[in-house]
């Protein structure tokens, strides 16, 4: 029986197997797939990260457009315009992509964004502080009427600490004649400090409105591949 491959031919085939130039091209071949799912690894990322950003600047737009007119009014709505921000950790993704002023105002935007959220967040943090001092004043106060009545002289057994006893109707009475009056006027004394509606008048006076009208909203459509 004879062998499909003649001896000379199988040797020659091991050595080229095990020569350099087939180690050469079999590394090469490899260098060359391994780019390529690099390349299209970086593709796959880079429109995620567009498609991001320009979710992220539309829903900053859009919350420029519904808070601007209070803002400038003087009164600052507790709406965030950028909750999530991916500019920071995909930017290098688009170094080739925008020119140096595209660049930068895609930069200011996202900071302009942070630095109003900043005065938000401030701005509620001392909402919230408004609301527990008025809490705990209508509970020293409801507090306090009660410790009239206990300090006050003493009723029939029946009646005391119950709805039959006058005096103690009359204390929370008075507690909620309290909470009524000062609910009423609260507004007055409520601390409300200006510096978060200072930053954000600055903020909103500056801030690029409308980046997805412009160059770099085409960009990042396109790069979206929308």
């Amino acid at each position: 029986m004879h062998s499909i491959i003649d001896p000379p031919m199988f040797d020659y085939l091991v050595a080229f197997l095990n020569s350099n130039f087939f180690i050469a091209a079999i590394t090469f071949l490899g260098g060359l797939v391994a780019y390529f799912l690099y390349q299209r690894n970086v593709s796959d990322a880079k429109v995620a990260a567009a498609t991001t950003l320009l979710l992220e600047i539309q829903n900053a737009e859009r919350g420029i457009r519904e808070v601007e007119t209070n803002v400038l009014n003087g009164d600052l709505p507790n709406r965030l315009l950028m909750p999530t921000e991916s500019w920071t950790a995909n930017k290098h993704l688009f170094a080739r992509d925008f020119d140096r002023d595209e660049w930068d105002t895609l930069s200011r935007f996202y900071i302009d964004c942070a630095l109003f959220d900043a005065a938000v967040n401030l701005n509620a943090s001392y909402f919230q502080k408004n609301e527990e001092q008025i809490r705990v004043q209508m509970h020293m106060a409801t507090a306090m009427y009660l410790r009239e009545y206990l300090d006050g002289p003493e009723t029939d057994a029946e009646q005391s600490a119950t709805e039959k006893d006058p005096r103690l109707a009359s204390a929370y009475q008075k507690a909620l004649k309290f909470q009524e009056l000062y609910l009423a006027k609260v507004g007055i004394l409520l601390y409300s400090p200006q510096k978060p509606l200072g930053d954000a008048r600055t903020v909103m006076n500056r801030i690029a409105k409308t980046i997805t009208q412009n160059s770099i909203g085409s960009k990042l459509k396109r790069l979206a591949r929308m």
